[in-house]
This record gives C-alpha cells, sequence and structure tokens, in this order.
C-alpha cells in the first residue's frame, strides 16, 4: 500500500502558509501547545472549566525534558480557573500580553494571552484568545515595559509548563495559564453581565446564510437592557439580531444572522460582537468561514465505454447525467464521430429537468458500414453547461467466417422445470402477465420482492480462440417501485467470470434508476475473452423496502470464428511474470524505488495476479510503460486493448491534475499518435476496457507507451491489466 512520504514538503508548505506578520513577531518555543495547535488539543476539554488557585498550580511537578510539541496530561490538558490579583502587565517581543497575577499569600505566577493574528486559523483557542485579549484591550493599554496594577481579576485558561529563563513573576516549576480564554476584572464586585456565543465558529457559502446565538447572563443585580452590534465583517456578508436588544434585566439570547452577498469576500473572518448595557460593555467573537458556492453543475458518463457491432446489427450503451450545485435544468444528448453507415439514437432524446438520469444510446450499423473501431463523442447540453463523454465503438464485418450464437434456450423457453443450461434462483424462470416475455412466454423475473433480496442467473460457454468478433445482446426491463432519481437503491450486476466463478469483468451495472416502460436491448463486446471458458453471470440485489424489477430476455451471444490467423503480439500481457521478470516489458520511473509492477489488494487487478500500478504516490513522478512489437506487412487488422482503473484522491470535477497519456511511437522513441489521454477527472470504481484499431501501423515496428505523470500534491493512481495487441492475417 502506497502513502506519500513527504515530510519535508509538509514542512515547506506549513512554512508558506504562515503569515509574514508570524514569522516576523509571534512566539517559537511551544508555541503549538500556547496556541491549541498541536497534536493533543483535542484532549482539552473546554467545556469543563475547573477552578484552582495560584499555590496548587505551582505544586505541579515540571515534567522533564518538556514535550515541544505534546501536552502533559492533567495540567495542560485542563481548562483552569484562578481568582487572584492582577499586578504587572507588559507586551512581550513575541505579542503576548505578559500578566504577572498574584494571591493573598504573595504566590506568583504568569498568565499570558497571545495575539490572535499569531494563532492558527483552525485552533479551538482562537475565539477564547480574541475574546479575552479584547476584553483587556478595553481596561489597559499594554507596553513593551511593565506597568503596575492592583485589580483582582478571574482568569481562565489552559495549564502550560513554559522553560524557565528569568520571566517576572514566573512559577518555580514554569507553569503558566497559556493561552487565556477569559478574563474578567472585578469579578464578583457589583452588578455585571457576562456574554457568549454558541457556536464559537460557523461556515456559509457565498449566496447562504448561517445563524448563531448570543447569549447575555446577569449577576450581583444587574437590572439593565442589553444592546447588541457586530463588526469585523468581511465585505459581502451582512449580520442582524433577533431580537435587537435583550431587554432588562439583561439575561437571554438573541439570533445573530449572517447573510452572504453572492459575491461576498470568501476566507475566514472574526466577527466581534459587542454587548452593551448599565454603563458595561463585553465581547465575544464567531470566527466566520464564507465559502465559495459550489456552480451548478452535472456529470457525464457512458456504459459501457466499449461496443462492438457486427453490419447489419445494433448495440447500445447506457448514458447517465448526476446533478451538483443546484443544477435545474434539461439535458439535451447528440453524438458526433460516427463512422460511415452507422446511426446513433437516444431514448429518451434528453434527459429533463432536473438534470439526473439515463437515456439508452443504440449504435445501429447499415450492412455496408464502415469496419474499425471509431471513439465516438457524446455531447451533453444544459442550462450553460456542456460536457463530453467517449464510447469507443468496433464495428466489424460480417462476411470472413462462420457466426455461431453460444447460448442455449436464449429466450427460457423450455419453461420453469427446465431451465438448463442456465443456471437460476429458485423462482426466477416466469409466465406471469405482470411481467410479460419480450418474445415468445418465458422470461426470467430477477427481484421484485419488495425485500432484501438476491437473484442469480447464469450460463456457462467457451468462446473458441479463433474468434474475430463476440457480441452478447439481451433485453432487459426495469420496473421499479421506487421513486427516487439520484440513489441506486436496487442492482443488477452484469458479470464475466471465469469458470471457477471469480468475476473477471463487471460489463454494466443497472439499478431502480434504469427503469422505463419497455424492454430495452443491451450490447457487449466479449472479445477480450476470446480462448477462454466463461460464465456469463446476472445478479440481481434488492433492499428492504420498495421492489424493483429486473426482467431479461432473448439473450444472444454471437460468436464470428475465421480460418485466418489471429496472433497476440503483446508478451507477458497481464504481467503475470511478476515484479523481478517484466520483460518484455520496459520499466521506468523517477520515483524511488521504482514500484510499478503491483499485486497489492489496494489496487486488485483485473484479473490473474498481478497488474501495472502507475503512480499513486502523491509527489511529482513520471511512470511509463512500454513494450516494442513487429506489425506485420501481411496483417488484415490490429486491434488494440487494454482494462485501465483509475483512482484518485484529487476533489476538482474540472481540472486533470494527473494524466496518462497512451501513445504509439517508431522504434526510436518519436510519438507517432497519442491514443488517448486519461486523468484523474477519468477515475471509477472498476476497469473499465478502452479499444483502439492499429491498422495504420501494419508493417511498422512501434512502441506501445503509456506515459504517466502525477503533480506533487493529491495522488492519482493509473492500475493497467489484461493488455493485448491481436493481428489478423
Amino acid at each position: 500500500m502506497r502513502s506519500p512520504r513527504r515530510i519535508w514538503l509538509l514542512l515547506v508548505a506549513t512554512v508558506l502558509t504562515i503569515p509574514s506578520s508570524l514569522l516576523a513577531q509571534c512566539g517559537v518555543e511551544r508555541w503549538s501547545v500556547k496556541t491549541g495547535t498541536d497534536a493533543d488539543v483535542s484532549k482539552v476539554n473546554l467545556n469543563a472549566p475547573t477552578n484552582t488557585t495560584i499555590t496548587a498550580m505551582r505544586a505541579f511537578t515540571a515534567p522533564s525534558p518538556i514535550p515541544a510539541n505534546n501536552r502533559i496530561t492533567g495540567p495542560e490538558t485542563t481548562l483552569w480557573v484562578i481568582n487572584a490579583t492582577l499586578t504587572l502587565f507588559k507586551l512581550e517581543s513575541d505579542s503576548d500580553y505578559h500578566l504577572v497575577i498574584q494571591d493573598a499569600s504573595g504566590n506568583t505566577m504568569i498568565t499570558e494571552i497571545p495575539s490572535p493574528s499569531c494563532v492558527g486559523a483552525g485552533s479551538p483557542f482562537l475565539p477564547g484568545i480574541t475574546n479575552a485579549r479584547a476584553e483587556f484591550n478595553a481596561r489597559f493599554s499594554a507596553t513593551t515595559s511593565f506597568q503596575t496594577a492592583n485589580i483582582p481579576v478571574k482568569v481562565t485558561g489552559v495549564g502550560m509548563f513554559d522553560f524557565l529563563h528569568g520571566q517576572t513573576g514566573v512559577a518555580p516549576n514554569g507553569i503558566e495559564l497559556h493561552a487565556v480564554l477569559d478574563i474578567v476584572f472585578n469579578p464578583g464586585t457589583g452588578s455585571d453581565f457576562s456574554v457568549s456565543a454558541a457556536p464559537t465558529s460557523l461556515s456559509l457559502t457565498q449566496g447562504g446564510t448561517a445563524s448563531d446565538t448570543i447569549s447575555t447572563t446577569g449577576s450581583g443585580g444587574f437590572n439593565s437592557s442589553v444592546s447588541l452590534s457586530v463588526t469585523g465583517l468581511p465585505a459581502g456578508v451582512t449580520a442582524s439580531f433577533s431580537p435587537t436588544s435583550i431587554a432588562a434585566p439583561g439575561t437571554g439570547s438573541s439570533t445573530l444572522k449572517f447573510t452572504a452577498s453572492s459575491t461576498a469576500t470568501t476566507g475566514t473572518f472574526n466577527a466581534t460582537v459587542t454587548a452593551t448595557g448599565g454603563g458595561l460593555t463585553h465581547t465575544t467573537t464567531v470566527v466566520v468561514t464564507v465559502s465559495a458556492a459550489t456552480a451548478p453543475n452535472f456529470t457525464l458518463a457512458a456504459s459501457p465505454t466499449s461496443v462492438s457491432i457486427v453490419q447489419g446489427t445494433s448495440g447500445s450503451s447506457s448514458i447517465s447525467t448526476t446533478v451538483s450545485g443546484g443544477f435545474n435544468s434539461s439535458v439535451s444528448l447528440s453524438a458526433s464521430g460516427l463512422p460511415a453507415g452507422v446511426t446513433a439514437s437516444f431514448s429518451p432524446t434528453s434527459i429533463a429537468a432536473p438534470g439526473s438520469g439515463t437515456s439508452t444510446l443504440t449504435f445501429t450499423a447499415s450492412a455496408t458500414a464502415t469496419t474499425g473501431t471509431a471513439t465516438v463523442t457524446i455531447t451533453a447540453t444544459g442550462g450553460t453547461v456542456t460536457h463530453t463523454a467517449s464510447v469507443a465503438l468496433t464495428v466489424t464485418a460480417t462476411g470472413g467466417g462462420t457466426s455461431t450464437q453460444l447460448l442455449g434456450n436464449p429466450g427460457f423457453e423450455n419453461g420453469s422445470t427446465a431451465p438448463s443450461p442456465w443456471v437460476v434462483s429458485t423462482g426466477v424462470i416466469n409466465n406471469s402477465t405482470s411481467e410479460p416475455a419480450h418474445g415468445g412466454t418465458w422470461d426470467a423475473w430477477l427481484d421484485g420482492f419488495g425485500s432484501a433480496h438476491t437473484d442469480t442467473v447464469m450460463q456457462q460457454v467457451t468462446i473458441p480462440a479463433n474468434a474475430t468478433a463476440a457480441t452478447l445482446t439481451f433485453w432487459l426491463h426495469v420496473d421499479t417501485a421506487e421513486t427516487t432519481t439520484t440513489t441506486a437503491f436496487d442492482t443488477l450486476a452484469v458479470q464475466v467470470r471465469n469458470s471457477a466463478g471469480t468475476v473477471l469483468s463487471t460489463l454494466a451495472t443497472f439499478s431502480n434508476l434504469n427503469h422505463a416502460t419497455g424492454y430495452q436491448q443491451k450490447s457487449f463486446n466479449l472479445l477480450s475473452f476470446a480462448g477462454q471458458t466463461i460464465q456469463i453471470n446476472f445478479a440481481g440485489t434488492e433492499d428492504a423496502s420498495l421492489q424493483t424489477s429486473f426482467v431479461l430476455d432473448d439473450f444472444a451471444l454471437n460468436v464470428t470464428t475465421s480460418t485466418t490467423a489471429t496472433t497476440e503480439l503483446i508478451g507477458n500481457p497481464g504481467f503475470e511474470n511478476g515484479a523481478t521478470t517484466p520483460a518484455p516489458w520496459v520499466l521506468t520511473s523517477t520515483h524511488t524505488p521504482l514500484s510499478i509492477i503491483n499485486n497489492s489488494a489496494t489496487e486488485p487487478p483485473h484479473a490473474g495476479t498481478f497488474d501495472a500500478w502507475m503512480l499513486g504516490w502523491g509527489v511529482a513522478t513520471t511512470d511509463t510503460v512500454m513494450q516494442q512489437v513487429t506489425i506485420p506487412a501481411t496483417a488484415t487488422a490490429a486491434s488494440f486493448s487494454f482494462w485501465l482503473h483509475v483512482d484518485t484522491a484529487e476533489t476538482s470535477t474540472t481540472t486533470a491534475f494527473d494524466t496518462l497519456q497512451v501513445q504509439i511511437r517508431n522504434s526510436s522513441g518519436t510519438v507517432l499518435q497519442t491514443l488517448g489521454t486519461f486523468s484523474n477527472l477519468d477515475h471509477n470504481t472498476g476497469y473499465l476496457q478502452h479499444t483502439f484499431n492499429l491498422a495504420s501501423f501494419v508493417g511498422q515496428t512501434i512502441q506501445v507507451m503509456f506515459v504517466g505523470q502525477e503533480d506533487s500534491s493529491l495522488k492519482t493512481s493509473f492500475v493497467l491489466d489484461d493488455i493485448s495487441l491481436k493481428v489478423t492475417q
């Protein structure tokens, strides 16, 4: 399993993101502990203040050594409250307010209020520090020289052992309250009130709102209304109180509502709430984070991404869209790049608002359609957004061989008592008028119970090694009581398994989201399984609530065989020789050690034991996988295919940070053609097969080259397996 090992990058990134004022004027020693950005800050319970005394604090045993970035359990993980007398104060060179407090016996200790600008934005101490700093500034003006005071205070803060270096007022064991999160002057003398915010931090997006509760509590006979105001808001953000003030005697709450315009300044800001009443003023701080609004958008996907049809037949792919960011528009669909003699139709022709749904794209090839592999571009447009997806369409000739239907009992017409050669779950073979057959009398009705249930239908076949085409087609009707347009509660997985039942490929997954009023034909290219005994498996899984029925009928696995020879040119196509003997593959990497051939469960192979795991380090890396072959001059066809899984930690839906280029080069390494470019935007949950026609390189010695490039941040893995270059002579 790979994980980024780049501590130096994190250190550099940390330094680069520290404000210049912090580097110039803020503290260094144990600074993370002092300001609440250390790894142990979660151990501090800020909701459980504990009363203590200077004498008790001075009795703690100082640790030896003092940890730089961790806390001592107990003294440094508790929010302490001390009543004492403030005697001295000063502005230190690290921007802290250095406060010396003293008890009735003359014992002293230091308490410190950092500058909020020196505290990391993610610190849970920041709101309290900001509030304490404001409370102190409202009464005193600290300078770089010690000033005397003689005023009772109640100081609330977190314990911290400092290094002894002759500080004024320091306790013998170096214990301090650092950071101070609240300071009350003249506590318990006369009437007063306090103000607080819950929560102390909140987030909103541009164009949105968020609310906080501001509470005041009177004490000592306080009896006055309290007016409320707020400052420190970023441009484009307004705030309102409801009610605008708290009526006498001054104990109550008000809802503070923040409203951000669509162009509000983004970032994190300290909003200061000021409460004034009875001649007294107190403040509290709310940390407000404004985020950019998510633009209305949608994603586009095709399944499968490779379709193979024979001249005079048709095949299909499911085109799906998923909306985000409040997108609400119909999405129109079109196809371009079709070979001559092939037409494309969508059912439905567009996806209705809000824009999430599925349409079946059907390719129909005439008897004289141009053969070969073409990249068909699917364009989806809705609102002001346009996205594209690609389907590799392969058209094969009807002549030149013998066509055979491999599946027995293709319409289940042998009835429920004799499903063979199908192996089915009990009760699946159906002749009910509730779910009528596509043709004939019988069909296979999977699920539809409205309870947790799994049904399977399977038939085992052998695809001849000399197959030149192998197309699986079937008719599917999805009928559901589910009402969601976004969540796949019930699914039908169409799988190819080996004779032992191990899944080799999931051709497609249908769900309640694919419901339609009638049957739709589905088509898949199985030529990559030529020479193998495989199981065609359908697994329907239903949850425990509303029912979904998956009804199958009229199967065909048409295989065209030829007396012409088909030769596989790629050696070690599944990397099964292992990491120590990758030949004839040539591997390079800028990462040390070179580690591409993989048998980790983290990125499992498409089939077999090994695959080629390119990149996935999260650091700037270039990996290449290459094999040189010669396509005979006598070849009449050359089909190149591979299975690819893209796995990424990137979150962008628009930017290709990490890429994999599939190239054909000459024997000197000069790029002749870039067949395709994949990126973090192509991430998917499983493998997808990609097919390209290399007939234009007949008679040449070429290098099949995969070039992966990853940037220096979030990682993307490109996992290759089962690479094939078959030529027909």
